[in-house]
């Protein structure tokens, strides 16, 4: 699903991409693909070879894959990984207890509160699993975390829990960059590329990637 989109970073910024093919839930679920991820990044930070500047990578994703960075920062961040200068999350799905109950928003969105269970149950299993690398909502502490770039469609429902995210990381210094889209659902720039919206995130992402210190991959 996400080929396409890669290649257009690339080609938009001129930095290097890499796009990581992590196993998927529920034939692999947590920590399975998070494992993946990790491994990627570990990789890429002893790699610098590959074209990119080790020390300075953004770790980003979307969606399920917004969640996977999450966790990445998080993990890199607590046992001393990557040195990363920037984490962007695209609607990330980043806490199992939370849906939205809300039946307007309900009835206009794409990923719904079923899709919510069904998603979360895949990754986690039938157990709980309360660890702050499955959820990224559950992690005590948000200090040190690199800078962020938070989005989410308004109609969106991982809206409550992204803003949430974002408030807990300001109160501990993290700079964020937040940008609530006007009207729109769960990966709408997928669905409408040519849209003025679509359009206006894409040039905010190219912005945030770009204005890293120096190159950056994105993960």
């Amino acid at each position: 699903t996400h080929d396409g989109v890669c290649r257009d970073y690339a080609s938009a910024t001129g930095l290097p991409v890499v796009a990581v093919d992590y196993r998927l839930a529920p034939e692999h679920p947590f920590p399975t693909p998070l494992d993946d991820c990790d491994s990627a990044l570990l990789w890429l930070a002893h790699h610098a070879g590959v074209g990119l500047d080790a020390a300075r990578i953004v770790v980003a994703g979307e969606s399920t894959g917004g969640g996977l960075a999450s966790a990445v920062a998080l993990k890199a961040r607590n046992e001393g990984g990557a040195a990363l200068v920037g984490q962007m999350l695209i609607s990330p799905m980043l806490d199992d207890r939370k849906a939205s109950r809300d039946a307007e928003l309900e009835r206009v969105a794409l990923w719904t509160d079923d899709d919510h269970v069904t998603g979360w149950t895949a990754y986690l299993g039938p157990d709980p699993v309360e660890s702050p690398y499955a959820t990224p909502l559950r992690a005590d502490d948000l200090r040190g975390l690199p800078a962020s770039d938070v989005e989410v469609g308004e109609l969106d429902i991982f809206r409550a829990e992204n803003l949430d995210h974002v408030h807990r990381l300001l109160e501990v210094g993290v700079p964020v960059e937040f940008h609530l889209r006007p009207s729109v659902p769960h990966a709408f720039e997928l669905f409408a590329p040519p849209a003025e919206v679509s359009r206006r995130a894409l040039g905010d992402r190219y912005r945030f990637f770009c204005t890293s210190p120096t190159k950056s991959g994105w993960l």
